[in-house]
């Protein structure tokens, strides 16, 4: 779904599970743009179960929002919280991102966010 609302439809298949998978030019749209990146085996899964952290940080990066924990470290008091969530998980600043609405800026569209003010 996410796939048909990119405008640049860059293309690239290097997952070997996604080959014969109803959903291979999707996925090659998505992988091509960077939008995901896939298991570090090499592997996408794509019958398997979405996470999360999995779905918010596909959709982050589909939406160009990109976050790291330096981003708003100096606003972490103001910040949603979650009691299963610390900030030494892989996917916090993509939650944190999801979940608070802020203003930011960054230099460049590929930079990573400055946020200046949680709403």
């Amino acid at each position: 779904m996410i796939s048909g609302y990119l405008t640049d439809n860059k293309s690239s298949r290097p997952f070997a599970d996604t080959e014969d998978h109803w959903a291979k030019d999707a996925i090659a749209i998505l992988n091509g743009n960077k939008v995901v990146k896939g298991y570090p085996n090499g592997t996408f899964k794509p019958n398997a179960e979405i996470t999360r952290a999995e779905a918010v940080t596909i959709l982050n990066s589909a939406f160009g929002r990109i976050s790291e924990n330096s981003s708003f470290v100096h606003l972490q008091s103001q910040l949603k919280s979650f009691s299963d969530i610390n900030s030494n998980t892989w996917y916090y600043a993509d939650v944190m991102d999801a979940s608070n609405a802020h203003d930011s800026y960054r230099l460049n569209k590929d930079e990573v966010e400055t946020w200046t003010k949680v709403k």
